[in-house]
């Protein structure tokens, strides 16, 4: 796996009440190898768009909901991680949350079949690199440079 697509990313499937069809839609997002910090306060008219599902990736870790995914996950929808994007054919776990509380379901009743993925170019603006990823290259840089860290 190309080292700089290791990062996490969130989508999010909207039912479009008028159009009468689903809508992928990419929340601003700025993410790192290990979280997604997303911007929700422009969030798509709530009178028009039913939010239906999160989709997270964990990059090449496993397909599983984490801690942290516990705590934020309340909301009633369907929720999905999609992990081990290294492998062929990577993993994916679903859940319903209701209100927080959370029943698994088989992956295949929500998805259906895999294909080429495409996704328009325009969304990746909205997905930046955590400064923090950068700050720790920089020291391991400088470190390297100095001879620091060394005993």
């Amino acid at each position: 796996m190309d080292k700089t697509k290791q990062f996490e990313a969130l989508v999010h499937i909207l039912w479009d009440q008028e159009e009468k069809q689903y809508l992928v839609h990419v929340p601003r997002q700025t993410v790192s190898k290990v979280s997604v910090h997303a911007e929700l306060k422009n969030e798509m008219d709530p009178s028009r768009y039913v939010h239906v599902m999160d989709i997270h990736s964990h990059n090449n870790m496993p397909a599983q909901f984490s801690a942290i995914d516990d705590q934020d996950e309340k909301a009633t929808r369907l929720y999905a991680v999609i992990g081990r994007l290294d492998q062929y054919w990577p993993a994916i776990s679903v859940r319903l949350s209701n209100g927080g509380k959370y029943m698994d379901v088989p992956p295949r009743t929500v998805f259906a079949g895999y294909g080429q993925p495409s996704f328009p170019g325009e969304w990746e603006k909205n997905i930046c690199k955590s400064p923090q990823r950068r700050r720790q290259k920089n020291l391991r840089l400088y470190l390297q440079r100095s001879g620091g860290g060394k005993e």
